[in-house]
């Protein structure tokens, strides 16, 4: 009896640590809900903005337990004086995937203010877009993402010089077929201080593609972005790290 009771023991714990303890093939994510990564935004070297990065929490989305992403971008004196810009997205994750269910867009630039709403079915391949101008079906290859799940989606990769990633990215009411590729490793200098990171980028024809420095170490920050637009550069640099409490 006494042998059947401590086997009976040492099943009970068997179970319960599996209940408790990851299992093997569950990969750890280089980030938890309640991180917070601020941005100095410059335009012709120049500052004109802040940007913010957040994991708030996780949410069910349609019964899948997702990451609440939520970035903001808004000008900042002197600039916002004569020209204001805020666009806020957030974005839900699949929190085993990465990949985003729904994405929900809010933009201000000057007196006008746009709203749209993008819900992913990452299965079958279909977008549902909504906006001030109707609604929209889209067809893509799997899988879509937005720029800032794309971001947090590269965090959680094996990031090695030459890798490259294919997906279709969420560019207004359309999506299309993008290759990422880590293109070297260097090192960069931020207000938060200095990293060695990975240099990804979109191949492209041009000269004028987004870049993002992912930090190479535990944490896979991303510590500078780089973008083109219609008046000059944009450059974003890490300030501030919040971590989880």
């Amino acid at each position: 009896m006494k042998g059947r009771s401590l086997a009976r023991i040492g099943l009970i714990f068997y179970f319960f640590l599996l209940l408790v303890t990851p299992g093997r093939g569950e990969k750890t994510q280089p980030f938890e809900p309640g991180e917070k990564l601020t941005y100095r935004v410059k335009l012709f070297g120049l500052p004109a903005g802040e940007q913010t990065l957040e994991i708030k929490d996780t949410v069910k989305i349609n019964g899948c337990l997702t990451y609440y992403l939520f970035s903001r971008v808004r000008t900042t004196n002197p600039i916002s004086l004569f020209w204001h810009f805020d666009r806020q997205i957030e974005s839900f994750v699949d929190v085993k995937t990465l990949y985003p269910l729904r994405v929900t867009i809010h933009s201000e630039e000057g007196s006008r203010i746009k709203d749209r709403e993008v819900e992913l079915d990452q299965t079958k391949g279909v977008a549902l877009i909504k906006d001030w101008k109707g609604e929209f079906k889209r067809e893509f290859s799997p899988p879509a993402m937005d720029t800032v799940s794309l971001i947090y989606w590269l965090r959680a990769q094996d990031l090695r010089v030459g890798k490259s990633f294919l997906l279709s990215l969420i560019e207004g009411r359309n999506l299309r077929k993008v290759e990422i590729k880590v293109l070297k490793k260097e090192k960069v200098t931020t207000y938060s201080g200095n990293y060695s990171a990975f240099l990804c980028s979109e191949v492209a024809s041009d000269k004028t593609q987004v870049k993002l420095w992912i930090s190479d170490d535990g944490r896979h920050l991303p510590v500078k972005f780089q973008a083109p637009t219609s008046i000059g550069t944009l450059t974003a640099s890490l300030t501030n790290v919040e971590s989880a409490d």
